[in-house]
C-alpha cells in the first residue's frame, strides 16, 4: 500500500511539474508597470532625439561640404563645428559621419588659424586651433601649430593689449566717431 501511494504521489508530482513550467509568467502588478513606464518613455524620447540629431548631422555635413566647395571657409568651419557638436550630442564618435565632421573641423579651422596668424591675430589663431583640438586632440598638425602660435604669443605678450583693452578700444573708437565732428580724424580699429 505504501508503495502504491508513493508511486501515485510521484506520478502526480511528475505530471504537475511540466504543467507549472508551461504556465505563462505572472503579470507584474500595475504599480510595477506604472513605475517602468516613465523609463521606457524616456528611452523612446532619447532614441528619437538621437535619430533626429543624426539626420540633422547628415544635413549639416552636406551644407558644410557645399560651403567648402564654393570657397566659403568661414561658413564651412562653423558648419563643421556644428556637426561635431551634433556628434557629441548623439554620443557615438565612431560614426562615419563623426570622422567626416572631425576631418572637416581640422581642415577648415586650421586654414582659418593660419590666416589669422598671418595677419597677426594670434589670439584668433589660438581659438581656431583650440577648436581643431577639441574635435581631434591627437591632430599632429594642430599640435605643432599650437606650439608655434603659443611661442609667438609669449614673444608678443609685452607688446599686445589684453582682450579687455582691445574691447575698450572698439568702444572708444565708436564714441569718438559719434562725438567728434571731424571726419578726417577717425580712429581705425
Amino acid at each position: 500500500m505504501i508503495k502504491a501511494a508513493t508511486i501515485s504521489l510521484s506520478l502526480s508530482v511528475f505530471l504537475a511539474v511540466p504543467t507549472a513550467w508551461s504556465q505563462a509568467p505572472a503579470t507584474p502588478a500595475p504599480a510595477a508597470v506604472a513605475a517602468d513606464a516613465p523609463n521606457s518613455g524616456e528611452a523612446i524620447q532619447e532614441a528619437l532625439r538621437r535619430q533626429a540629431a543624426q539626420i540633422s548631422l547628415r544635413q549639416t555635413l552636406d551644407n558644410a561640404r557645399a560651403a567648402q566647395a564654393r570657397g566659403d571657409v568661414q561658413a564651412a568651419a562653423r558648419l563643421y563645428s556644428d556637426a561635431w557638436n551634433l556628434v557629441l550630442q548623439i554620443g557615438d564618435v565612431n560614426l562615419p559621419e563623426a570622422a567626416d565632421a572631425r576631418a572637416g573641423v581640422a581642415v577648415t579651422h586650421l586654414q582659418l588659424a593660419e590666416a589669422a596668424q598671418h595677419r597677426g591675430d594670434l589670439r584668433r589663431a589660438d581659438a581656431e586651433v583650440a577648436e581643431v583640438l577639441r574635435a581631434d586632440p591627437t591632430n599632429a598638425d594642430a599640435i605643432a601649430f599650437k606650439r608655434a602660435n603659443d611661442k609667438m604669443l609669449a614673444e608678443q605678450f609685452p607688446k599686445m593689449p589684453t582682450p579687455d583693452v582691445e574691447a575698450r578700444m572698439a568702444v572708444v573708437a565708436a564714441e569718438h566717431a559719434t562725438n567728434h565732428p571731424c571726419s578726417e580724424c577717425q580712429i581705425a580699429v
